[in-house]
């Protein structure tokens, strides 16, 4: 039966070429760069128009700096069905007037020109393999929702957020970059990648006069190169690459300041931390010097998990049935959304046409390729939802695991059970000892009391998100929004704002940041050792006094700058993309204010759609399911002061007519209530 399918549907499509040309060709012909946001809509129109042709919902979500995004799905669906997601991207590496020198041409079987293969021929292929469904009148049982982005090609900063948010409620996602190499093997492992600017801070002096004087920050960076490129490791698949470098005044000046852009790959997530942390890390050599880092890792790795190798075993099968012998491309170097979204899925890539040349003046698909993929597509879209392909709670009494030992998680587990969710408290140390087939972890896990670090546990939550379950605040939310140096860099790449900050490392100068600032742990204070500084004098000294704490020695200061204070701050409580909880928090008399209310008093607040909007944007950012966002009204809007993954709360943070725990439970979808239908409508309307 299935090989009779697989015939029918391949047949109908081979004989569908023509028309596939003709929209590939269209595609094309609608030059659409990444950095160019008008130009997206060429390529998004031509696609909603097809979509709309197959009667599905469309909508267009708006693009923040770039391009719009395009979301479609049935307009006739089974409500609270599980859902399948399938990606692509219409951005191009190509400038505007490619065209030009790189004109649309076919020769043969191969269709030249920017953009055929990466990706716009896979687009193509998706909107013929749903066509082909429709034609045949064959329904899947998992509902297929299409996501086509329009920033892939520079990251997909933007688009990321609804890609998580889509990810976490999928059954499985397939992405349709081209097919790795001739044989168009495909991809369940990708390399992580990171770009990180080192800067180095040095002395000016003459260098005929006082050269002694001096503290060079070019002749510091040489030793820093040395230290950078020896953190390759070629059998673990790491790669650290110093790709430019500058600094300098002129020749008869002793620098002042050098930087140098480095870019990393990294095989999987336990490696992404080692190298991060070893970058963060660096000291100067030369005294008198300091560094200063800032970047990350943007794409987290794309691990060979189970479920990703369940799905690829299933692709195999069903390409036999078509009369295609798939192959698995191993570790693949280049990045892709499907990096996202197999953190939370089981994610299978590669799935376009095979061609070449993505990214160089050959650029090229094979339009034969196009038919034949299309119908492994559509036969993997009519795939049944398999029992392991993603382990998400679906029955009407999950049982959740809370890790982290504080009052308000057990406040969430007496909640939650009184609702009528089966749920436990559990120590990370005990974590795999009592999971069972189909439970959900929750993290909130804090900072350690010595403020040098988060709570062990991490490479327990790690480990068995690894082995398929599914973790909300992941081991990476939480280092995210624990480690506030790395929530300063996540929330500055999604655009975010957030008061400038950086690290004061141990023996190094002040970083070049105008008083008044406030000096802080890196991993969170619960309001200890915060300084408050209203000169450089006292930002100088203040960094002296506290070269023997150990949180400082071993990991640095933040400094940040003040946000003049308002009189109040607040906290919203954000669950499954959506604000559950708000309060209003007025510091006691005389208290100071930087960035946290130390005591004083709270209040009931329903927040505006701004200050909601921008919390929830913050908690994608940093892939946070239950979080706690610290906002301060500033003058036309807000700024975002911390977040916080074991945020406590109690029923005071309800909105009116809510419970703040029976909201979270339903937002985060362990509650009938909270349907995936409805997580999709959030998503879509934000």
């Amino acid at each position: 039966m299935t090989r009779a399918r697989g015939s029918a549907l391949l047949g109908w499509l081979r004989d569908r070429e023509p028309e596939m040309v003709a929209l590939l060709e269209r595609l094309v012909s609608a030059e659409s760069p990444s950095v160019d946001a008008a130009a997206q809509q060429g390529p998004l129109r031509a696609l909603a128009d097809e979509f709309k042709k197959l009667d599905y919902l469309v909508r267009q979500v708006r693009g923040t700096g770039v391009g719009d995004h395009l979301y479609a799905r049935p307009r006739e669906r089974v409500r609270a069905a599980p859902f399948q997601l399938l990606i692509g991207h219409m951005d191009t590496v190509w400038p505007l007037g490619t065209l030009g020198h790189m004109p649309v041409r076919r020769v043969g079987d191969k269709m030249y020109g920017p953009g055929t293969y990466d990706m716009k021929a896979g687009l193509v292929q998706l909107v013929f393999a749903l066509r082909a469904l429709q034609t045949f009148e064959l329904v899947p049982g998992v509902t297929p929702v299409v996501l086509l982005n329009s920033d892939e090609e520079i990251g997909s900063g933007d688009s990321e957020r609804v890609i998580r948010s889509l990810a976490r409620g999928a059954e499985r996602a397939f992405v349709l970059e081209c097919g790795e190499g001739s044989a168009g093997r495909l991809k369940i492992a990708r390399k992580g990648v990171g770009r990180y600017e080192l800067t180095v801070h040095g002395l000016a002096a003459h260098a005929g006069t006082s050269f002694e004087q001096g503290a060079s920050a070019i002749f510091e960076l040489s030793h820093q190169i040395q230290r950078l490129f020896a953190l390759n490791d070629p059998e673990r698949g790491i790669t650290v690459n110093v790709g430019t470098v500058d600094g300098g005044l002129r020749p008869n000046v002793v620098a002042p300041q050098a930087a140098a852009s480095i870019g990393v790959r990294v095989p999987t997530e336990i490696a992404a931390h080692e190298l991060d942390s070893a970058i963060r890390g660096l000291q100067p050599v030369i005294e008198g010097t300091s560094l200063e880092v800032e970047g990350g890792i943007g794409r987290p790795p794309m691990e060979p998990t189970p479920r990703n190798q369940l799905l690829l075993a299933t692709a195999r099968r069903l390409g036999r049935e078509v009369g295609l012998t798939l192959e698995d491309a191993g570790l693949v170097g280049g990045g892709s959304d499907a990096n996202t979204t197999s953190l939370y899925t089981a994610t299978l890539d590669g799935l376009g046409p095979i061609g070449d040349g993505d990214h160089a003046a050959d650029e090229h698909v094979s339009i034969a390729s196009i038919a034949d993929r299309a119908a492994l597509l559509a036969m993997l879209v009519l795939e049944p939802a398999h029992a392991s392909s993603r382990p998400v709670v679906r029955t009407r009494r999950p049982h959740v695991i809370v890790v982290g030992d504080n009052e308000t998680s057990a406040e969430v587990v007496a909640a939650w059970r009184a609702a009528g969710i089966e749920s436990e408290l559990v120590p990370a140390r005990g974590l795999r000892a009592r999971l069972r087939d189909g439970d959900t972890v929750l993290g909130r896990l804090d900072v350690l009391p010595t403020l040098d670090g988060v709570e062990p546990g991490l490479l327990e939550l790690l480990l068995v998100e690894r082995r398929g379950f599914h973790v909300l605040n992941s081991a990476s939310t939480l280092l995210s929004v624990h480690d506030k140096l790395r929530t300063a860099h996540m929330l500055g790449r999604a655009g975010l704002p957030h008061p400038r900050t950086r690290l004061a490392n141990p023996g190094g100068r002040p970083p070049p940041l105008a008083a008044p600032v406030v000096v802080k742990p890196r991993f969170g204070s619960w309001g200890k050792d915060v300084y408050r500084c209203e000169t450089q004098t006292e930002l100088e000294r203040c960094l002296e006094e506290i070269r023997t704490k150990g949180w400082f020695t071993r990991h640095g200061a933040l400094v940040q700058e003040l946000v003049p204070p308002c009189g109040h701050d607040l906290r919203l409580l954000v669950a499954g993309g959506t604000v559950v909880g708000a309060i209003e928090r007025t510091p006691a008399a005389g208290e100071w204010r930087t960035n946290i209310s130390l005591g004083g008093s709270k209040r009931h607040h329903v927040p505006a759609s701004d200050a909601a909007a921008l919390a929830v944007a913050a908690a994608s950012a940093m892939g946070g399911d239950l979080v706690g966002v610290d906002l301060l009204p500033i003058e036309n809007g807000y700024v975002i002061l911390e977040l916080n993954g074991a945020v406590e709360f109690d029923r005071d943070y309800s909105l009116p007519g809510n419970d703040v725990y029976t909201e979270a439970a339903g937002a985060l979808g362990l509650l009938p209530a909270a349907t995936h239908s409805q997580k999709l409508a959030r998503v879509a309307s934000g």
